[in-house]
């Protein structure tokens, strides 16, 4: 059950109310902004909600399913852009979805979703994005798969590798296009073992991630996909925003997740989290003779 202030309770008991359904969006870089399904602007709080926002109804139930609701918008410079959204800056944004009165906002609001933002759909000119509540939070999976190859990735808390000696600086000398490029990293000296240091060699930043330190993709990052001898790069995706030459960057090594790779190139089996020996299905479908 929902408790509403005085005053709103009494204004939804009337046969025609002023009722518009308002989202307040919070970045996780602290950008925080405000939509409203109203056609003018409307100030609850301290925030100003913008014209922009369509929702679907929200389906709320007891239990810890999770409730559903899309909103609707139109890509607006201003707010929500689609070059944003590609480059990850609205990914897991915190919502607070509500309805107020929008002619006097003082009334109080009704409370419907809070949660974060999903999966964004663009149509023409327009997006359609997905609201998860808080029971979206319940929805994972506990534990993880069991293969060959280590679950970790190289750097985070579970590897426990520094990769301060196996991250170059390097600067674009040559662009074909938002994701090809080439650059300096031929001369850079990076860790090859525990114990030696060199250049690059085939493959070295495969699946390491590259993070932009000027230029028009300045802070944002990207996985490697393959690189050369030459020091030309091929990332996952295009950028977001336009390489040019001159654009400086750091990228980190990448790790392949076999056994032999964590103890040759890092040293660090103590932390290796695969299970190379462990018998697969077809060992398990084997029978007598086989």
């Amino acid at each position: 059950m929902k408790t509403l202030a005085s005053g709103l309770a009494a204004h939804v008991l009337l046969s025609s109310t002023r009722l518009a359904s308002f989202i307040k969006i919070d970045r996780r870089d602290g950008l925080t902004i405000g939509l409203t399904s109203h056609d003018q602007p409307v100030t609850v709080g301290a925030l100003a909600y913008e014209p922009g926002f369509d929702p679907s109804s929200v389906v709320s139930t007891s239990g810890l399913s999770i409730d559903n609701l899309e909103a609707k918008g139109i890509l607006d410079s201003e707010s929500i852009t689609e070059a944003d959204v590609d480059a990850g800056m609205w990914d897991y944004a915190e919502v607070h979805v509500f309805q107020a009165d929008w002619k006097d906002p003082t009334l109080g609001t009704l409370k419907e979703l809070r949660g974060w933002f999903g999966e964004f759909t663009f149509v023409g000119t327009g997006y359609t994005v997905e609201l998860r509540n808080l029971a979206g939070a319940l929805n994972v999976s506990i534990g993880e798969l069991v293969g060959p190859g280590c679950s970790a990735t190289v750097g985070d808390a579970r590897c426990k590798v520094d990769l301060t000696d196996y991250t170059a600086l390097g600067e674009v000398t040559a662009v074909t296009d938002n994701r090809e490029f080439s650059t300096d990293l031929a001369a850079a000296t990076v860790r090859l073992t525990p114990s030696s240091t060199g250049t690059p060699p085939l493959s070295y930043f495969n699946g390491g991630l590259i993070t932009w330190l000027t230029g028009a993709n300045t802070g944002r990052q990207m996985e490697v996909k393959t690189y050369a001898v030459d020091g030309s790069l091929v990332l996952q995706l295009p950028m977001v925003s336009t390489v040019a030459p001159g654009d400086t960057f750091s990228v980190s090594a990448g790790c392949s997740k076999a056994r032999d790779v964590c103890i040759a190139e890092f040293g660090n089996i103590l932390n290796f989290r695969g299970f190379p020996d462990l018998p697969g299905i077809d060992k398990v479908n084997r029978f007598g003779g086989q």
